[in-house]
Order: structure tokens, then sequence, then C-alpha cells
């Protein structure tokens, strides 16, 4: 055996460092594209509300809700967490609230 050829422990190590770079990527790589529908659903509602299409406006908050929730759960779990934390799903209510904002009370139009 070499004694400059690394130990066991150091391999390892290094796996696991690489095993975690890649997750992480893969998270920024799935939620690049995962936040274009959760960002245009609330905007496609804004849409359907102002034509006076309500009920299809509320649907695409509640997909909104369950698209955001769902991008939260999918992270973690590509980032090797568990997908069911209170916290964390809550915070993928958020844009379905900027939604209904934009329903109710946007102060401008989009057409």
């Amino acid at each position: 055996m070499h004694e400059d050829a690394p130990s066991q422990p150091v391999v390892a190590e290094e796996l696991e460092s690489l095993d975690r770079v890649r997750r992480r990527v893969t998270v920024i790589g799935f939620l690049a594209i995962a936040l274009h529908g959760v960002v245009a659903l609330p905007l496609v509602g804004q849409y359907l509300a102002e034509d006076g299409r309500m009920p299809e406006a509320v649907l695409m908050l509640v997909m909104t809700a369950l698209a955001g929730m769902l991008t939260v759960a999918v992270s973690r779990v590509i980032l090797g967490y568990s997908p069911l934390s209170v916290p964390w799903l809550a915070f993928g209510l958020l844009p379905m609230l900027a939604g209904v904002y934009l329903v109710s009370w946007a102060p401008f139009t989009l057409h």
C-alpha cells in the first residue's frame, strides 16, 4: 500500500460531501422549473377574476396552494429531509396568499 493513498474515512467523507453538493444542485434545478408554475398560477387567477370568472380564479388559487406545498415537499425530499414539516409546508402557501391579494385587491390589471 502506498503512503500517499487516502485513508478510507477520508474517501467516505469526500463522497458524503459530493452527495450533499449533488442534492443541492438538483434542488436548485427543480426549483428553477417548478417555481414557474407556482408564480404563473396566481397571475392566471387574477386574469380570470378580471374577466368575471371567479370560480375558475378560486380554482387557480387552490392549485397554487397545492403546487407550492408540493414544491416545498419535493425539495425537502431531494435534500434528504422529511417532507412533512409544518413550518415549511406553511411556507409553501405564501404564493397562494399573494394570489388572494391579486385576485381580490390588486391595484393593477393584466389586460
